[in-house]
């Protein structure tokens, strides 16, 4: 039922208490929950809006140890909307190999969602081999653009994939009947063409983004998005932020109170970025038509430059 329900399952049948699970930050809501679930600790590699959220993967070198059972990797990335690079995949399947004992979960929710080139590359098509100790999360509510028709899937080795198979057989059994209904008449080989209309609207919207920040000199907070259909909003390096910064609050992550403000003044909203494992940021959304957008995005620039306070 989604792709969550597969992540859960997956989850459910690799960890143990006290396991450590690795993440990149910013990360899917979601992670944290399911692996304090299964009774899991999670392990956090940081990134910066400066880097445009790609995280350095010396970091994680550095944060594997003998309690790591599990690294989630997400890319297309959600909240960031951008995905790995080939290099950085190459270099994660370099430390990858050296740990036989780790398993990988590939989420790939997003991975037909890009509208930049070069199209999302994954780091087990440069070692096949560590397909082995890999899992792929899927579903077609992104792809197929139907967010409430749940169905997702993992790939992975048959052991793994048996057991997974048992839990949910004890849980829900399967995807619910009404949606793989929904499905039958639904021609998989027109995907490529259903896509394609959809990646053109996303990179118009990228475009339109871009030039607002750029025309209100708000380019400390912009990274060019790639893929999925986010944005990750980095409130610090905005003027707006300033105005949090005094005696009327306490200091730490104010991205709460400053997505109310920007949703009570301007009536844009846009999503707090803490629960994303990053403070004082916020996720923007890249699908609405064009023309309520670009109204937005001036509303939220201005918003930006403090001429709403």
């Amino acid at each position: 039922n989604g792709g969550k329900h597969a992540l859960f399952n997956v989850l459910g049948c690799l960890i143990n208490p006290g396991d450590e699970v690795i993440t990149f930050s910013p990360y899917w809501v979601s992670y944290p929950e399911l692996i304090k679930f299964w009774g899991g600790e999670m392990l956090t590699i940081q990134s910066k809006v400066f880097d445009a959220f790609v995280p350095n993967l010396d970091d994680l070198e550095e944060a594997i140890s003998e309690k790591t059972k599990v690294i989630i990797l997400n890319s297309p990335n959600n909240p960031t909307g951008i995905h790995y690079g080939q290099e950085w995949m190459n270099q994660f399947a370099s430390i990858i190999k050296k740990y036989p004992d780790i398993v990988v979960i590939s989420d790939e929710i997003y991975n037909e969602l890009y509208y930049y080139d070069p199209l999302p590359s994954y780091f087990y098509q440069s070692v096949p081999s560590l397909l082995n100790q890999t899992v792929i999360i899927d579903g077609i509510s992104k792809t197929m653009a139907a967010t409430g028709l749940r169905v997702g899937y993992c790939i992975g080795p048959k052991e793994l994939t048996t057991a997974v198979g048992k839990l949910q057989g004890q849980s829900t059994s399967g995807a619910n009947s009404l949606i793989q209904k929904a499905l039958l008449q639904f021609d998989l080989n027109e995907l490529g063409q259903y896509l394609k209309g959809i990646r053109q609207h996303l990179r118009a919207n990228a475009e339109i983004l871009r030039e607002s920040f750029r025309e209100n000199n708000l380019g400390k907070c912009w990274y060019q998005s790639t893929s999925a259909f986010y944005f990750l909003l980095d409130f610090t390096v905005t003027p707006v932020f300033s105005h949090y910064l005094d005696d009327k609050y306490p200091s730490g992550d104010f991205a709460e109170k400053i997505t109310e403000d920007l949703l009570m003044k301007t009536g844009v909203a846009i999503i707090p970025g803490s629960d994303f494992g990053a403070p004082n940021c916020a996720r923007l959304s890249l699908v609405s038509e064009q023309v309520p957008f670009s109204e937005a995005m001036t509303k939220l620039t201005r918003f930006l430059k403090g001429q709403y306070s």
